[in-house]
Order: C-alpha cells, then structure tokens, then sequence
C-alpha cells in the first residue's frame, strides 16, 4: 500500500511504498496534500502500467529532467548569498539541460557517470573552456545532485565518480612595487582613474568597474558599493586625491566607467579584459613581471600592511568576505578608514612619483 507523507526539511510531500520487497520513495513536488495524493494515485496506477522498473527509471511527467531543475533553481534562489552566485548557478543547469536534451537523456535516472564524463568532454572540446571553468560547473552540478539524493530523486551522485580535468598552473597575484606603480600610473592613459581606484580601495576589477557616482557621500567622503561575491554593500573611505581624480562633483550620475559596466556580471567581467591586458601590456613594454587586476587588491592589502594597520581594520576595508569577519566588525570606525586611507593614498602618491 502506498502513503504520502512529509519530510521535515522539505515543504513537499513524499510518495512511499514497497513493491515485491523493493522501497520507492521519491518526492511528489507538490506543498497541496489533495494534489499529492493525486499523484500518488497517479504513480500507483504507472507501477501497474510499467512495472517498478520503468516507474524508478523516471518515466512519470513529473520527473522530468527540466521540470526537477527548473524546481531545484526555484528552492534554491531564496536562499542563495547573492543573485550573482543564483545566476551563475542558473547558466550552468541550463547548459546541462541542454547537453541532455541533446543527448535524449530525459530523466534524472538517466544520468550516469559516463553521461558526466561525455558532459565534461563537451565542455572541454567544442565549448573549449579552461579546466578551472569546467571544474566549477561540474562543482554546482554535483550539488544539484546531492540536493536530489537527499530528496530520492536520484540514487546517488555520479559526479564524485567522475575525473576532472587537471587545472592549469597559474601564475600567482602579485605584489606591484614601487617602479610598477610608477610605470603603470604614468604611462596608463585612459585607464589611470580605473587603476588608481583599485589601488587605492582594493576593490576587486568586477565591483570598481560598476560603481556609479551616486555612490560617494562626499560630505562624508564614503563609497557604498556592492560586492558581487557576496551580494552586500559596504561603506568604504575614500581619499581626498581619489575624489579629485575622479572628478567627483554633487549632482554627476551615471557609472563612473561606462565603457566597462554592464547590468549582466559576465559581461562585466568580459569588459575588464580590456584594461587588464593594458595593464599587462605597460608591464611588458618596461621589462616588468606579469600581474593581474586583482594585483592591485594585494597591493592595497601590503600596503596597509607595511602601515601597521591591524588584520582585522584590513579585514574591514578589503570588504571581506568572510561570514564571521563580517559578524564581528559589522561596525567599523569610519574615522579610523578615513585616516588610514587618506594615509595610503599619501603613500602611492610618493610611490607614483618614485624615479
């Protein structure tokens, strides 16, 4: 005899009987009692039709392989950190639909590790993606998975069967020193107030290139910018020379770097290649290390360092993100991140005009 019944740390109820001394136990995807119980009737009359083999193999409308993603994207996007980090998850569960859709795999209880493993060798060979891209979705893959082997949709996770593609070596952000800044502010032509922004808040390349002159509080010399990482917004000091630079006036609107913002985050993230293969190009021009964007975040940090200011006042201003930094300095001093920043810009000033 079958049962529906509900799981504590699911809002849906679950269908439940033995069949010939095997357990089916698999979620309904319905909140409505009367509707569950719909489908359970639904499912008891498939097991006579089909047989307990093609009823655990997924063949009820109801198991469907874009119906269970699309409902995992719907329970999961409330509780996401950030709609960055939903979108992402979004993109790559759509890409996997695809690929199945392709391939004629139509449930959940199709996808076995050799599914995986031709899944990653698509990404890798026609999409052409960077082993760590491809790490990363098979990572938000094999979560979804767990998800639905703690809901009886799937038996176990066949991405922890699976090999990944070993990731490629890379080279390490960087340090800039004193003549790289010097080079690097001088010769850096449009991209200077880009630049000085990063070294002088140590924002990462995605959040700076999306900030908006509505942002700054000048009378209290503040920025109030979201960081993408973890979808929150924080109060950083800016420095006077910053202001200058920038050419912050009340009443300017309008995103301080329109030629890299963009609504959509991967568009973003496409357009900073743009002043970071200019900065990798002043770099090799003037016989100088390779760095990055996020060389600039590093910098900031040392420099701080080298100032004698504190890991947790570092913490605070490198807006990290960290669940239990972000508890314990929920309350920075504002007055103590003016000095210190106005003191860091002071410092890159003298390092800028190094000979």
């Amino acid at each position: 005899m079958s049962r529906i019944y509900k799981q504590k740390k699911s809002r849906y109820y679950f269908y439940d009987t033995v069949i010939d001394g095997i357990r089916i136990r698999r979620s309904t995807h319905q909140t409505n009692k009367k509707l569950a119980d719909e489908v359970r009737l639904k499912w008891d009359q498939d097991i006579v039709k089909y047989g307990i083999s093609q009823f655990q193999r997924g063949i009820t409308p109801e198991s469907k392989l874009r119906g269970v993603c699309e409902d995992y994207l719907n329970r999961i996007e409330p509780i996401c950190p950030s709609s960055d980090r939903f979108n992402q998850t979004k993109r790559t569960v759509n890409r996997f639909i695809e690929f199945c859709a392709a391939n004629s795999i139509l449930t959940p209880m199709d996808i076995t590790k050799q599914i995986i493993e031709a899944f990653i060798r698509h990404l890798s060979v026609e999409d052409k993606l960077a082993s760590k891209t491809v790490r990363n979705i098979i990572q938000i893959i094999s979560q979804m998975f767990n998800d639905w082997v703690g809901m009886d949709i799937m038996q176990k996770n066949p991405c922890l069967y699976v090999k990944l593609p070993k990731q490629r070596q890379v080279r390490e952000n960087r340090v800039l020193t004193a003549e790289d800044i010097n080079i690097i502010l001088n010769d850096s032509s449009i991209w200077r107030p880009y630049y000085l922004v990063l070294l002088e808040t140590g924002l990462r390349a995605g959040d700076a290139a999306c900030i908006f002159y509505e942002d700054f509080d000048l009378r209290n010399k503040l920025l109030s910018v979201r960081i993408r990482k973890i979808g929150k917004v924080y109060n950083l000091s800016v420095s006077d020379r910053l202001i200058e630079e920038l050419d912050l006036a009340p009443g300017k609107s309008g995103p301080v770097f329109p030629k890299l913002y963009n609504t959509d985050p991967q568009k973003v993230n496409d357009r900073t290649a743009i002043p970071r293969k200019y900065l990798q190009k002043i770099l090799r021009e003037n016989n100088r290390p390779h760095a990055t964007l996020h060389s600039f975040r590093h910098t900031f940090n040392h420099l701080l360092s080298l100032s004698g200011v504190s890991m947790s006042d570092r913490q605070i201003l490198l807006a990290h993100s960290s669940t239990n930094t972000t508890k314990i300095y929920s309350h920075p001093d504002q007055n103590l991140q003016k000095s210190i920043i106005n003191a860091l810009s002071q410092t890159i000033r003298e390092l800028e005009n190094t000979t």
